[in-house]
């Protein structure tokens, strides 16, 4: 049995997560969140130089809430999504997945966590690395 991942951002660390997704036996690629309209409904193996997978990539949040997987590997970047961050692993959990996040920062200081009045999410957060000298949020 292959353990089901969702692909979140395909920027530079997203892209490698990808391929790895992609060549690896006992993982099933599940779905690809993108920021970028361009990248909307392009082949996931397309977007990383591999054959085509049959998972076309979305921008919409709640399509990717509502896709069965085991595992979200999140990689939004801290200039990019900095903002929904937190909101976004805090709604991949609640939806029953389990994340891995390689975003160091997840609530900016003076940001209220809105996180804090949800209930206890049903998935589990697993921080990625953090480069030196950074403290993981």
């Amino acid at each position: 049995m292959s353990l089901r991942v969702i692909q979140w951002a395909t920027g530079a660390v997203g892209s490698a997560q990808l391929r790895g997704i992609i060549d690896r036996p006992d993982l099933e690629l599940a779905g690809v969140f993108v920021y970028s309209p361009q990248k909307a409904g392009v082949d996931a193996g397309e977007l990383v130089g591999r054959p085509p997978t049959g998972v076309r990539a979305t921008t919409d949040k709640n399509e990717i809430l509502a896709t069965d997987a085991d595992l979200v590997l999140h990689a939004a970047s801290k200039a990019g999504g900095n903002d929904t961050n937190l909101d976004d692993i805090v709604a991949l959990l609640a939806s029953g997945k389990n994340v891995i996040t390689t975003t160091t920062t997840t609530c900016p200081a003076g940001r209220p966590r809105s996180a804090s009045a949800s209930p206890p999410p049903a998935g589990r957060a697993i921080p990625g690395s953090s480069p030196p000298g950074s403290i993981p949020g």
